[in-house]
C-alpha cells in the first residue's frame, strides 16, 4: 500500500503542480504491489504525451525524489544531462540547502570550465600522492598566487574540489576580499553575486554599487553588492518574493540552484554538441504501435536545418510547462538537450512570438471569439484571434479589453497567432511657450489655455479638467498658471493633460533675438534666446533702465544679438544691462578650412543675396544643433548657420538647418500649375515617403545636368533635402522595362529569372536570361491587384522594371506585373 499510496502521491503532485502533463504509462498497481515500472520513482512516461507511441519508458536518467519539488523539474533535467548538477546516493535531494562550494562548481561547469579545472588541478597536484600532500600542495599554490589569508580560508578544501575552486578564482567567480568559507550553505544574495561575475556582468553591477534595490528588504543588500542583484534581477536570474522582499540571506535550495543556473545558461553559449539552438520547424513520427519513432527538425541559429532522434524518455517543456510533442509549432524557440546517443533527452520550447504595431481597424466578436484587425505602416491590414485571458496596458496601467477602440494606435504580442497582450499607445506631444491666457469653465474646472510657442503663432488649447500643473517641479492648482509664464503642455491627442511651469527668475541672462515698442514708441518687450537654446518674451517697463558697459543707454540702442541681463520685477524687466555687443552672421556653408594641427581655421558662408564672405575660426570654436554640441568638422556644405563674431573671429557657430541625403526608387513625381517642380515620391525598405521639391531643383546623372521631367518610375536616386525640401536629386541608376518569361525562381535568395528577347543589329533574334532580385521595395502585380513572390509561377509572361545596383551586377526589380 506504501508503494501505491506513494504512486498516487507523486503523481497528484506533477498535476497539481501542472508541471508535466506527459500521459502516464501504467496503471495504477494492485494493493501491496509495486509499481509496474519497477522502482520507487517517478512514473514513466509515454513519448510524446498526446502521440500516444505506447513505449513504456523509465526515466532513470532523473532522480526518484523530484517529487518533493516538482516545479523544478525542466530546470534539474537540463543541469543533469549538462552534467552541471549531479545527484547523491541516485537523488537529487531538491530541498536540501546547497553549500557555497556546490554554487562554485556548478557556476565553472555551467561556464564549460570542468577540463579547465582537471587540468589546473592535474598540474598544481602534480608528484602529491597522499591527500596531505595533495592539500599542502594546494594551500602552497593558492598562498604564492593570492596570498597566506586566502590559502588558510581554503586549506581544508576537498581535494577533488580543488580544480574548481583554482579556475573560479583564476577567472574572478570568488575573489581574494570574499567570504571564502566554501563549507557553509549559499544565500540568495551570494549566488547572484557569483553568477553576475560568471556571466561578465560584474562592471555593470559595480556601476550600480549604492543604488537602491526595489526590495521591502533592500537594506539587508550591503551598498557594494546592491548593483549585483540589481543587475541579476534584470537578466531574469533571480526573482523578489510575493511579499516584495528579496531575502538575500536565506539559504539556496539544491532545486532553487538548478533554477538559476538553467536561467544563466540561456545567457552563455550552447553547451557544445549536447545541446541544439533555434527555431522548430517540423516534428516527425514514423511506424505505428509499440513501434513508433519521433524526430525533430530545427533551423538552427547559424541558419542550417538539422534533424534529431527523439529518445524514447524525452520529456518536454513549453514555456517551462510540461509538455508533448504535439504541443509543438513550427517557428516556436527550441532548446533541444541531447544524451550520449545523440537522440534528443529533452525539448526546452518557447511559443513563437512576434510584436506587430498599427492602428486598430476593427473590433469584432464572432460566436464568442474575438477578432482584431490591424493596419500596419505599410497599409496592410491583418485579422487576429484576441485571447480570452488577454493582457491590456495603458499608460503602463493595467487595463481592459474595452478599453482598446478603432483608431488606437497598439503594440500586439502575438503568440501563434493570438494575441495575448495588447499596449495602446498614448500618442502624446509637447508645446512650450509664454503663457498669454487661461479660462475656467462654468463650474470653476481647466478650461483652456493659450500660449504663444517658441516656433508659431499664439494658439488656444483645450485643458483637461484634472490637468496636472507643476511650477519648477512642484504641484500647484491650474489658478497659479499666470500671464508671461513659460510653460511646456503635454498633450494626449489634442487635450492637455500637464503644464510644466519654469522657475519664475528675478533675473535672466540670453541673446536678444527681438524687441517691440508700443504705439506710444515706449519700450514694450524684448525676446531673448536663453542659455539653453529656447526662446522667451519678457515685458519691458516703460521706464525700464538700459546700460551698456555700466554707462547709461536707451531701449533703442539695444541690437540683435546682444547678450543682455534683465532684472525682474513681477515678471516685466525694469532693469536690462547690455553685458556683450556681439556681432551675428549667417549664411550657407561654402566650406570650412584647418590648420595645420587639425583645428579649425576658417569658414566661408554665401549670404541670401549669393554673396560670399570667409571669416577667420578660432581654434576653440563651439559649434551646436538643436542645442546639442557637435563637431566643427561635422558641418556639411550647404548647411545653413549662424555665426558668432568676437573682434571678426568666430568663436560660435549654430546650425540652424541641416542637410540630408535620402535614397530610394522614384514613384512619382509631380509639377505645380506653372510647370515647375513641386513633389517627389521614393519607396525605400519598403516605405513610401513624399517630399516637397523646390522649383529650382538640381538634377544630375553621372555629373551631368538633367530635366526634372525626365525622371521615371523606378529610377534609383538620391536626394538631398534642406529642411524638409528637395533641392538636389541624382540618379544612381535609371530603370529600364523588360518583357519575358519566367524561367525559374530562387525561393531562398529571392530571384527571379527572365528569359527575354533580344533582337540583333542584323535582325536575328536570340533569348538571353536575365536575372532579378525581389527586395522590400519590389511591387508585385496581376492586373491591379497586389501579389507576392510565392505567387509568381515558371512560364509564367511578365514585365520587369529593375535598376542595375551601382557598383555591383544585381538587378533589383522595382515592379514585376504578371499577364
Amino acid at each position: 500500500m506504501r508503494a501505491l499510496r506513494r504512486h498516487r502521491s507523486v503523481a497528484a503532485a506533477l498535476v497539481a503542480a501542472v508541471m508535466l502533463t506527459l500521459v502516464l504509462a501504467a496503471a495504477p498497481a494492485p494493493a501491496e504491489a509495486k509499481p509496474p515500472w519497477g522502482y520507487a520513482g517517478p512514473p514513466p512516461f509515454v513519448l510524446g504525451g498526446k502521440l500516444g507511441l505506447g513505449q513504456l519508458a523509465r526515466l532513470d536518467w532523473l532522480f526518484p525524489d523530484l517529487e518533493e519539488a516538482s516545479w523544478a523539474l525542466p530546470y534539474v533535467a537540463e543541469m543533469k544531462l549538462r552534467g552541471i548538477l549531479k545527484g547523491a546516493g541516485g537523488k537529487f535531494l531538491p530541498n536540501k540547502p546547497a553549500s557555497r562550494l556546490e554554487t562554485v562548481i556548478t557556476a565553472v561547469r555551467l561556464r564549460g570550465g570542468e577540463e579547465a579545472a582537471r587540468a589546473m588541478a592535474e598540474a598544481v597536484l602534480a608528484g602529491a600522492t597522499t591527500p596531505g600532500q595533495q592539500q599542502q600542495a594546494f594551500r602552497t599554490y593558492v598562498a604564492s598566487q593570492y596570498g597566506l589569508a586566502v590559502a588558510g580560508a581554503l586549506g581544508s578544501l576537498p581535494v577533488w574540489a580543488c580544480g574548481y575552486v583554482l579556475v573560479a578564482l583564476e577567472e574572478g567567480l570568488i575573489q581574494a576580499t570574499d567570504d571564502l568559507d566554501l563549507g557553509r550553505n549559499a544565500t540568495r544574495l551570494e549566488v547572484a553575486v557569483l553568477l553576475v561575475r560568471a556571466l561578465g556582468l560584474e562592471p555593470a553591477a559595480q556601476a550600480r554599487a549604492g543604488q537602491a534595490a526595489p526590495f521591502v528588504d533592500g537594506h539587508l543588500i550591503p551598498a557594494e553588492l546592491a548593483g549585483y542583484v540589481l543587475v541579476a534581477v534584470e537578466q531574469g536570474l533571480v526573482t523578489g518574493m510575493p511579499d516584495h522582499a528579496f531575502q538575500p540571506r536565506r539559504p539556496i535550495t539544491r532545486a532553487e540552484l538548478a533554477a538559476v543556473l538553467a536561467r544563466a545558461g540561456g545567457g552563455l553559449p550552447a553547451t557544445g554538441a549536447l545541446e541544439v539552438r533555434g527555431t522548430l520547424v517540423s516534428v516527425a513520427t514514423t511506424g505505428s504501435g509499440d513501434q513508433i519513432t519521433a524526430s525533430v527538425t530545427v533551423r538552427r541559429t547559424d541558419g542550417t536545418e538539422a534533424s534529431y532522434p527523439v529518445s524514447p524518455s524525452a520529456v518536454v517543456f513549453l514555456s517551462n510547462r510540461p509538455a508533448a510533442l504535439s504541443d509543438l509549432r513550427p517557428g516556436d524557440g527550441v532548446r533541444l538537450f541531447l544524451n550520449a546517443q545523440g537522440q534528443v533527452q529533452l525539448i526546452k520550447a518557447t511559443k513563437a512570438t512576434v510584436v506587430r504595431e498599427g492602428v486598430v481597424v476593427s473590433l469584432t466578436t464572432d460566436n464568442g471569439s474575438r477578432r482584431l484587425t490591424l493596419r500596419d505602416v505599410a497599409g496592410s491590414d491583418t485579422t487576429y484571434t484576441v485571447a480570452a485571458d488577454v493582457q491590456v496596458v495603458r499608460n503602463d496601467q493595467p487595463a481592459t479589453y474595452d478599453a482598446v477602440a478603432v483608431g488606437e494606435r497598439v503594440k500586439l504580442t502575438v503568440e501563434r497567432d493570438l494575441v495575448v497582450r495588447i499596449e495602446i499607445v498614448v500618442m502624446t506631444s509637447t508645446v512650450r511657450g509664454s503663457v498669454l491666457a487661461t479660462a475656467t469653465n462654468a463650474f470653476g474646472h481647466p478650461a483652456s489655455i493659450t500660449i504663444r510657442p517658441e516656433d508659431g503663432q499664439e494658439a488656444t488649447y483645450s485643458v483637461s479638467p484634472t490637468v496636472q500643473v507643476t511650477l519648477a517641479g512642484q504641484p500647484v492648482p491650474f489658478s497659479e498658471v499666470r500671464a508671461e509664464d513659460v510653460a511646456t503642455l503635454t498633450f494626449e491627442g489634442a487635450l492637455v493633460t500637464a503644464i510644466a511651469l519654469d522657475a519664475r527668475p528675478q533675473s535672466v541672462t540670453g541673446t536678444v533675438v527681438e524687441t517691440h515698442t508700443n504705439a506710444f514708441g515706449h519700450p514694450a518687450s524684448v525676446r531673448l534666446r536663453l542659455a539653453g537654446g529656447s526662446e522667451a518674451s519678457y515685458p519691458v517697463s516703460p521706464t525700464v533702465e538700459v546700460t551698456l558697459a555700466g554707462n547709461p543707454a536707451t531701449f533703442a540702442s539695444i541690437r540683435v544679438g546682444d547678450s543682455v541681463t534683465l532684472a525682474l520685477s513681477g515678471g516685466t524687466a525694469v532693469k536690462i544691462a547690455i553685458v556683450e555687443r556681439v556681432v551675428a552672421a549667417g549664411g550657407r556653408v561654402v566650406r570650412t578650412e584647418f590648420n595645420a594641427y587639425g583645428h579649425p581655421s576658417g569658414i566661408t558662408l554665401r549670404d541670401a543675396a549669393g554673396a560670399e564672405t570667409a571669416y577667420p575660426v578660432s581654434p576653440t570654436v563651439q559649434t551646436f544643433h538643436d542645442d546639442q554640441p557637435m563637431s566643427f568638422a561635422d558641418l556639411r556644405v550647404d548647411d545653413t548657420v549662424e555665426v558668432r563674431l568676437e573682434d571678426g573671429t568666430v568663436t560660435r557657430v549654430t546650425v540652424l538647418e541641416r542637410v540630408e541625403y535620402r535614397a530610394g526608387t522614384v514613384v512619382a513625381t509631380g509639377t505645380n500649375a506653372f510647370g515647375h517642380p513641386s513633389g517627389i515620391t521614393l519607396r525605400a525598405d519598403g516605405v513610401q515617403t513624399a517630399y516637397p521639391v523646390s522649383p529650382t531643383v538640381q538634377v544630375t546623372h553621372d555629373g551631368q545636368a538633367e530635366a526634372f521631367g525626365s525622371l521615371a518610375f523606378g529610377d534609383l536616386v538620391e536626394v538631398r533635402l534642406d529642411g524638409s525640401t528637395v533641392t538636389a536629386v541624382r540618379i544612381l541608376s535609371r530603370a529600364e522595362t523588360f518583357d519575358g518569361t519566367v524561367q525559374a525562381l530562387d525561393a531562398t535568395n529571392l530571384t527571379v529569372a527572365v528569359a527575354v528577347t533580344v533582337t540583333g543589329s542584323d535582325g536575328s533574334q536570340a533569348v538571353a536570361v536575365r536575372t532579378v532580385h525581389v527586395t522590400s521595395d519590389t511591387t508585385v502585380l496581376r492586373g491591379s491587384d497586389l501579389r507576392a513572390f510565392a505567387d509568381l509561377a515558371v512560364g509564367q509572361a511578365v514585365t520587369v522594371v529593375a535598376y542595375q545596383e551601382p557598383g555591383g551586377d544585381r538587378l533589383p526589380a522595382v515592379k514585376i506585373v504578371i499577364h
